[in-house]
């Protein structure tokens, strides 16, 4: 009953956001008894605090800082279970704001990935949200780009030096209208490039 009412109220919070933030990506990879949860704003606003909240339950605090690129460890997961996050903005007047939800499996061998692979988005067609997986064979700078049909990119929704795993990124295009978009994986020498339609 308690843990009710805490999700409840959470939730009612949640709907008093203010203006959405700006994330310019946010991605969640499972390693072995852990999982590495990884956002990156565009502007960080008026941020207090982000929130992570794993499996319908608060896991995590992380405070704002004068960068953009934030980083959170889950080390209070089992192996071979699939894990939620959803990322909540925590603004300085004390509302606070949905920004995203990734999901991540720990394993023993998650870090043992051979080949690099872009797997199709889900859900496909989407509206607005959906989540992309990358497999990554070598530790080393990948960006994840997504374009248009006129090739012009509008959204980078992964990118930087990343280990060696599997992700899972969340690509939001609430901003975008709908049509059909593009979305390419650069990794080292592989590069490869799906499609998507985003349907409002």
């Amino acid at each position: 009953m308690k843990r009710c009412l805490i999700a409840l109220l959470l939730t009612l919070t949640l709907t008093m956001a203010s203006q959405a933030l700006p994330l310019a990506s946010f991605s969640a990879v499972g390693q072995s008894r852990q999982v590495l949860v990884r956002w990156e704003l565009t502007s960080s606003q008026s941020v207090a605090r982000f929130d992570v909240i794993r499996n319908g339950l608060a896991a995590g605090r992380v405070p704002s800082s004068s960068g953009l690129t934030y980083e959170w460890v889950d080390r209070e997961v089992q192996n071979d279970q699939e894990y939620s996050y959803l990322l909540v903005a925590v603004m300085a007047d004390g509302s606070r704001e949905e920004l995203g939800t990734v999901a991540a499996t720990p394993a023993f061998d998650a870090t043992i990935v051979r080949d690099f692979k872009l797997h199709q988005n889900f859900p496909n067609p989407f509206n607005p949200e959906t989540t992309i997986a990358v497999e990554l064979a070598e530790d080393g700078p990948a960006v994840l780009t997504v374009y248009d049909v006129l090739g012009q990119q509008v959204a980078r929704p992964f990118a930087g030096n990343f280990s060696r795993g599997r992700y899972t990124v969340l690509f939001n295009g609430r901003d975008l209208p709908s049509g059909v978009y593009f979305y390419q994986l650069q990794a080292g020498n592989f590069v490869d490039q799906k499609k998507m339609v985003l349907l409002k």
